[in-house]
């Protein structure tokens, strides 16, 4: 072939070019999503550019993609944003309690919604309307109500389960709730116990669940009062909070980073334990960060957490390299 340059036609069009999109890294409890503000929904992802950027060696890295659209431009009526989730591999993946807070803070903090303190943003999935509160500096979003198993003897009882796991000499009595799926709370003595359970191994629970839900081991650090702040920054009253440090898993031997719903159960037993008296708000520690419970007298819970953008990066819709921008 030549390459005389007089040969070479620069007369036509120049060849196409990779469009670039904006990805904004966000960061919460036990998850890395990337966000994709598509407005006008004309900026979908192949599988082939998902798995890229996903990827951590060749991309940037994350849980998955949420992308958000205008429902205006979808045809759909209801909340201003539509949120959906993709998947590593490309595919579509479930709009979670997490996806939908971090799409929250998102639209929030780059102020495509507004929503001042105890305000409820409102988001649109194929599942249908979702709403997420706004409260000191956090994003949180209802699991459901939790419900016990067994009765009221057995809640009376505070344990319908027992629980056999490596790092401890025997089996310990826990307490099985419903809380979107059977989760089983184990109350242990202290963080170095807690810290001495090996939870890569399978776990052994009596009565045996679906499989559906997680193992919660806790340890409850206490509660105390702490002031409440009003609006013009005076004190305006106390309010009593709890805290426990938590490690979750499955029962076939995988820990959990972090999980919404047993994060939820775990706080509504030790509340349980504890009496009537007990905080209804939690701070509870897991491996992949911190998060507030709220167990409101519905039953009904309230998983919180504060959501990090730490960068947003330019990224070719092809597998490239990122540029971040300054």
């Amino acid at each position: 072939m030549s390459t005389d340059p007089t040969l070479i036609d620069e007369t036509g069009p120049a060849p196409a070019r990779a469009p670039m999109i904006d990805l904004t890294k966000a960061h919460g409890a036990a998850r890395a999503y990337l966000v994709h503000c598509d407005r006008d929904g004309t900026g979908e992802l192949s599988a082939a550019s998902v798995r890229a950027v996903t990827d951590p060696v060749r991309g940037i890295g994350a849980t998955g993609i949420i992308r958000l659209v205008l429902s205006s431009v979808l045809g759909k009526s209801g909340p201003a944003w539509f949120v959906s989730a993709i998947s590593p591999s490309g595919g579509p993946a479930v709009v979670s309690t997490g996806v939908l807070r971090v799409a929250a803070a998102y639209l929030h903090t780059s102020g495509e919604v507004s929503a001042g303190e105890g305000d409820t943003i409102a988001l649109l999935s194929d599942a249908g309307r979702h709403y997420v509160t706004y409260r000191d500096g956090q994003y949180g979003i209802t699991v459901g109500a939790w419900r016990g198993l067994g009765g009221t003897k057995t809640l009376d009882e505070g344990f319908n389960a027992t629980v056999a796991v490596s790092g401890l000499d025997e089996p310990r009595p826990g307490l099985q709730l419903d809380v979107g799926a059977t989760h089983t709370i184990v109350a242990l003595e202290s963080a170095d116990e807690l810290a001495g359970l090996d939870l890569s191994a399978p776990t052994r629970v009596e009565p045996a669940t679906d499989g559906t839900g997680s193992l919660a081991f806790v340890v409850p650090l206490g509660e105390r009062d702490v002031e409440v702040i009003g609006a013009g920054g005076a004190v305006t009253g106390s309010e009593r909070i709890g805290a426990a440090q938590v490690r979750l898993a499955t029962a076939d031997g995988a820990e959990l980073l972090g999980d919404d719903y047993a994060a939820a159960a775990a706080t509504v037993a030790v509340r349980h334990w504890l009496g009537a008296e007990a905080a209804a708000e939690w701070v509870v520690l897991t491996p992949g960060g911190s998060q507030r419970v709220i167990v409101h007298p519905s039953r009904s819970v309230e998983v919180a957490e504060e959501i990090v953008f730490p960068a947003t990066i330019a990224w070719k819709a092809q597998p490239a390299q990122p540029v971040q921008q300054a």
